[in-house]
């Protein structure tokens, strides 16, 4: 510690015992208390700093929350024409790969030439655009605890792109089994179209959350990576349980026999991705304890 005589040289601590002056002893004391209003000073401002972070989390989460609830209020009266504007582009996409042609008709949606195929509102996936929304942001304030406002046009702008991706996917292979007459099991053709559209939702879910959590953690080990993702990939089944069944339910949709056999594919097929991750990374701790 350097001290400051009347004369302006520099004393050490131990140079001014030794003299036994008081001016340097004075003036110690009123070093040490300078440096206790300034500890103060600092401490008095980590509360005010720690509740506007809290204050600007909770106005995040509202307008989060605010966002989603606006899209799904719009979606549930929305018809086909309101949708075109997640409809059009993704029916491109799909002519351009398939290499089938559809029209558009109002109130009914893109129908294919032979009128057999018929890309309706029900298959615009704005339910997996709000939850491919809430993983991202929820996502980023559950791992950093704060997020800049910027991020939610890129994570809207994010879900976006990969909606139209995973639809054209979903319509693309729903085409082939239509045309094919494809059969499994006892399914009857509604339940496998069913099936398909949860399996290829939920696996580009997942993929986008898999992205998301490694874009955040850039320089972590792999190791560590798949541990913590492994663990947080519960707000992922959370979220996406919450919009596929918690909203259904609220609403009313149990007294209905068919939501419960839509509830039971729902549940059981992202457990199917998700329980094989949760063994393998059990079975690497335990490897690694041994």
């Amino acid at each position: 510690m350097q001290l400051t005589n009347r004369g302006g040289s520099d004393l050490s601590l131990d140079q001014q015992r030794e003299g036994g002056k008081k001016g340097a002893v004075l003036l110690n004391l009123k070093s040490f208390r300078w440096r206790i209003r300034l500890e103060r000073s600092e401490w008095r401002m980590r509360p005010v700093i720690e509740m506007t972070t809290t204050l600007k989390t909770l106005a995040q989460l509202a307008a989060i929350f605010a966002a989603a609830y606006a899209l799904k209020s719009f979606y549930s009266t929305a018809t086909v024409n309101d949708l075109r504007w997640i409809l059009a582009p993704t029916t491109f996409l799909v002519e351009l790969i398939s290499g089938e042609r559809f029209t558009f008709e109002s109130l009914a949606g893109y129908m294919n030439g032979d009128h057999t195929f018929l890309i309706a509102a029900s298959c615009s996936g704005v339910n997996f655009l709000m939850i491919s929304f809430l993983v991202l942001t929820l996502g980023k304030l559950w791992r950093e605890r704060e997020m800049s406002w910027t991020f939610f046009p890129i994570a809207a702008l994010a879900a976006y792109a990969t909606t139209l991706i995973a639809n054209t996917v979903r319509i693309v292979i729903a085409l082939q089994m239509h045309a094919n007459s494809f059969q499994l099991g006892g399914f009857d053709a509604e339940e496998l179209h069913r099936i398909e559209g949860i399996v290829v939702y939920f696996l580009f879910l997942l993929l986008l959350f898999i992205a998301s959590e490694k874009l955040a953690a850039d320089k972590m080990a792999i190791k560590s990576f798949a541990s913590g993702l492994v663990r947080r990939s519960a707000y992922l089944l959370l979220i996406y349980y919450a919009v596929t069944l918690g909203i259904p339910i609220v609403r009313g949709s149990y007294r209905e026999a068919e939501f419960w056999e839509h509830a039971g594919f729902v549940t059981v097929v992202p457990l199917l991705f998700i329980i094989p991750i949760w063994i393998y990374s059990a079975r690497s701790r335990i490897h690694e304890e041994t």
